[in-house]
């Protein structure tokens, strides 16, 4: 009987920490990406939505900053926030966080003058140029052994919207973003520039937790269940 009652409350005080944790606001950090996420934009953007609705699904609300990516991504890393999003895959930041299951897939593309001699098709055509990637972003899977080999150099803005205005200025050759945000910085450049743009390959958008925090595999595993859980609804 005492056996038994240990074991009753061992379940329900486990029971109780689960919910405990679920039931705290989660502090998160991302960036501004437009129409990606982005302070202004509704419901703070379509990925932004997404996450806040599959925390939701778990039981966590959670309250978003937008930042500066680096700053926002250093700051997740020494954790002032929760979790960061949303991040493509690759070595250094497998390093140091957990990444959840893709919740978003979008087009890469590269944006570059019509009167470049850059031909998209052939990497190799960018040799001996330069390349805009703002602060906090990867740099295009296809061009990261030309860039760690300095066959391409980079440029390191604070945002695509900056990468547009060097571009047409001749500061840089090219740079990459998902579609629908290349698209977006170059309407809000405004500029008169015919700006090309070609389709390289497809990005997944991952959720980044830091591997030292306590609940870093719970937080992932919230998530993709709550991500499972939205897309059941559709």
């Amino acid at each position: 009987m005492h056996t038994c009652l240990l074991a009753f409350l061992a379940v329900a005080f486990a029971l109780f920490l689960g919910n405990a944790c679920a039931n705290e606001t989660l502090k998160l950090a991302t960036g501004v990406n437009a129409p990606y996420t982005g302070a202004s934009l509704p419901n703070g953007g379509p990925l932004t939505d997404i996450v806040r609705r599959a925390f939701a699904e778990s039981g966590y609300e959670v309250e978003i900053a937008f930042l500066p990516w680096k700053r926002g991504y250093t700051a997740t890393l020494n954790g002032e926030y929760a979790a960061t999003f949303p991040y493509v895959r690759n070595a250094e930041r497998e390093r140091d966080f957990l990444f959840s299951e893709p919740f978003y897939v979008v087009t890469r593309n590269m944006y570059y003058l019509a009167k470049s001699d850059i031909n998209p098709a052939a990497i190799s055509s960018l040799k001996g140029k330069k390349l805009c990637v703002p602060l906090g972003f990867a740099v295009a899977q296809e061009l990261v052994d030309m860039v760690e080999k300095k066959e391409i150099a980079t440029q390191n803005p604070l945002g695509l919207t900056q990468c547009v205005e060097m571009l047409v200025r001749g500061r840089v050759d090219a740079f990459t973003a998902a579609g629908d945000a290349g698209a977006e910085a170059i309407a809000h450049a405004s500029v008169k520039e015919d700006i090309l743009n070609k389709i390289i390959g497809t990005s997944e958008y991952y959720l980044l937790v830091p591997k030292r925090s306590p609940h870093a595999s719970e937080l992932i595993d919230a998530f993709n269940r709550g991500v499972v859980a939205l897309k059941k609804k559709k």
